[in-house]
């Protein structure tokens, strides 16, 4: 019985204690942020900023720099992001010095790492998503052959589709390497300072 007892205790006494979540405070424009390292939920939150960054970009059509900004650093940046005061707006984002993103920008990256994908991955990513998009706006507008036993697509309709769907493509595509150049650019500009 003295056995069982001294296991239970090494079990017991083995067990790993609970580890504090790891953070990291800066000064950013006169605000202490802490940077947290991201949780599930607060992934989560990132995806759902950057969408909701989408949105903005294209109804206040922010020329190109801001808008890599706006999607690419804002969303993972306010997402496991606390701020004793209000947390930063994107417009406020958007003024703050360079050097005051980069102290931020450093302490994100330092506790979440994958949390900024190399461009290539990102361009990947960028593109299925405005193909996703695409398919589903194509598909609310198909045109169908009126004939009374054609359950077939028009011709005409199809070309017509495919003939907006090549231009808008083509204008995705080549936003996402507009986006994916301005990415690389601050990577390299990043790794040399």
């Amino acid at each position: 019985m003295t056995s069982k007892n001294k296991k239970s205790k090494v079990l017991v006494s083995g067990l790993v204690p609970e580890t504090q979540p790891i953070t990291e405070t800066v000064e950013v424009d006169g605000k202490m942020i802490t940077v947290h390292e991201g949780s599930f939920v607060m992934a989560l939150k990132k995806e759902t900023l950057r969408k909701k960054m989408f949105n903005v970009c294209e109804a206040k059509k922010y020329d190109d720099e801001e808008q890599t900004v706006l999607i690419m650093f804002y969303p993972p940046m306010v997402a496991c992001s606390s701020c004793e005061t209000e947390m930063f707006t994107y417009e406020e984002f958007l003024g703050l010095k360079e050097t005051e993103i980069d102290k931020w920008y450093r302490a994100v990256n330092k506790l979440n790492p994958h949390w900024f994908p190399k461009a290539e991955l990102l361009e990947e990513e960028l593109n299925n998503e405005h193909i996703k998009e695409l398919a589903n706006k194509n598909n609310k507008g198909i045109l169908k052959d009126k004939s009374e036993n054609s359950n077939s697509f028009s011709n005409d309709g199809i070309s017509k589709i495919e003939n907006q769907s090549n231009k808008e493509t083509q204008l995705k595509v080549n936003k996402v390497k507009e986006i994916k150049n301005s990415f690389r650019k601050g990577l390299t500009n990043n790794k040399l300072s």
